[in-house]
């Protein structure tokens, strides 16, 4: 590579001046030393321009060239029902949540809760390997006094196996346990009765357990499992497909006063863009 230098120091009385315009390719230009804080300099670069907001970015050699700076996400979409999603344009990277939904608490003495559904975000026209945030586990009438197990995920970055319904004692029912973004419901009252609380608005959060009286209650739901993940290299205007796990149904109560259990959370399906 070849060096243009002006060497010597520039002054007032010292004054360089260029008669002539050289176009220069692929050369390097070493700039004068100034003398003067009243002196300024300014070295031109012929070529593209470059687009707004673009940066120069060296390779570590050669040439500096025009690039975009990575910037923080500006938007969230969440999904609280399956369908499709649709990668907006201009993006190629996309952030991804995916949580179960919660499985339903026991009731006392009578029915077993219904286990939450997995969520997964799957191929549309963009081919990716299916990500799923698994469904808590239902809460139980037995007197084992076993919760509900979490829901485990699978193919994110990251994956968090929701929280475990907690267990019973004699007239003591269990709580939901909870996700990452749903709470657990609480535990059923006897004194009413008073059935256990739902999870979470959504998010995944298990059912609380019902009441059982003088005998063993029904057990906390598990809470939904999330994945996280990054996408990228995404083709916008492609889609994904999205499955939304439902809420697992709380048992039902039985007779003699006894209390049902708290339905689980949906899950949701959470971009960050």
């Amino acid at each position: 590579m070849a060096t243009v230098a002006l060497s010597g120091i520039i002054t007032p009385s010292n004054i360089v001046t260029a008669t002539s315009t050289t176009t220069l390719t692929n050369k390097t230009l070493t700039a004068p030393t100034i003398a003067s804080a009243n002196l300024t300099t300014a070295l031109t670069l012929a070529g593209a321009a470059g687009t707004n907001g673009q940066v120069l970015t060296s390779a570590g050699s050669g040439l500096p060239s025009w690039t975009t700076p990575a910037g923080g996400f500006s938007t969230m979409s969440a999904s609280t029902s399956s369908g499709t999603f649709t990668i907006p344009t201009g993006i190629t990277t996309i952030k991804v949540t995916v949580v179960g939904g919660g499985g339903g608490g026991g009731a006392g003495q009578s029915n077993d809760g219904v286990n939450g559904g997995d969520s997964s975000l799957a191929s549309g026209t963009q081919v990716i390997t299916t990500i799923t945030g698994g469904g808590g586990g239902k809460g139980s009438t037995d007197s084992t006094g076993r919760g509900g197990t979490g829901g485990t995920s699978t193919n994110g970055t990251l994956n968090i196996t929701g929280g475990t319904g907690t267990a019973t004692a004699i007239a003591m029912s269990g709580t939901g346990g909870s996700s990452t973004f749903g709470g657990g419901g609480r535990a059923g009252n006897f004194n009413g009765p008073i059935a256990g609380g739902a999870g979470g608005a959504f998010g995944g959060g298990g059912g609380g357990g019902g009441a059982g009286g003088a005998a063993y209650a029904g057990t906390g739901g598990g809470g939904g499992g999330t994945a996280i993940s990054y996408l990228t290299g995404l083709t916008p205007g492609n889609t994904f497909t999205v499955t939304v796990g439902a809420g697992g149904a709380g048992g039902s109560a039985g007779g003699g006063g006894l209390s049902a259990g708290g339905a689980g959370a949906a899950g949701v399906v959470i971009f960050e863009y």
